[in-house]
């Protein structure tokens, strides 16, 4: 009985080995390493809503934006999901943003940014403030957020999925100085002067999403 125990272990862990090898590669062929949804931290800032409870401006299944609506996105858990992951010239971190069915990610080259914040701001975010306490302290400096233009990030071209409309934004330099450094991380606002719109919180399959991914 113990000779057939003793054959069964060892057939076991060869089974059990085969299949470690088998899920091993099944992991590196799969790009997407380690997904962040957010799915409390989106919030629509807009010219024409002054009340930051209106129930538009957050957990919806889109959001339109243009010139005068924008988006603030947050992702305050970040270092904890991703863990301490390496991100060299083979391997990035990129935020997705995806577009809702009948609208040409190409056509949005060039045309839509994400700024990473310079202020915290809460969910009652509005176009004028970041939070409603403090008085003039809870302004924008700007409004439609504070942020620097120069340190905007377009969609990265090469990496983005036309086909399913998913809009690739390489967040490597934000990631390594903001998060693994422990500076500030206030989040992102997303910008376009064009209307464009957006999948939002409220679909967890497509929401907007950080991703650490091999790139080729």
């Amino acid at each position: 009985m113990k000779r057939y125990q003793f054959w069964f272990l060892i057939l076991l862990l060869t089974i059990l080995t085969a299949c470690d090898g088998i899920l091993s590669e099944d992991e590196n062929d799969h790009l997407e390493r380690n997904v962040v949804n957010s799915l409390k931290g989106v919030k629509l800032i807009s010219e024409d809503i002054l009340d930051g409870r209106d129930e538009s401006t957050f957990t919806e299944e889109t959001y339109l934006l243009n010139s005068n609506r924008r988006m603030l996105l947050r992702f305050e858990k970040i270092r904890d999901e991703v863990g301490s992951v390496v991100i060299d010239n083979t391997t990035r971190m990129f935020m997705i943003l995806k577009l809702t069915d009948g609208q040409n990610l190409e056509d949005y080259f060039g045309k839509i940014e994400i700024c990473p914040l310079l202020k915290n701001w809460m969910m009652l975010a509005t176009w004028n403030y970041a939070h409603p306490f403090a008085g003039k302290k809870g302004k924008w400096g700007n409004p439609g957020g504070d942020f620097n233009f120069s340190e905007c990030i377009g969609i990265n071209e090469e990496n983005s999925k036309i086909d399913s409309n998913e809009a690739y934004f390489d967040i490597s330099d934000w990631f390594i100085h903001n998060i693994q450094s422990g500076r500030s991380n206030f989040g992102w606002v997303v910008i376009s002067e064009e209307d464009i719109t957006i999948i939002g919180d409220n679909n967890a399959a497509h929401s907007p999403r950080v991703v650490w991914r091999e790139i080729f």
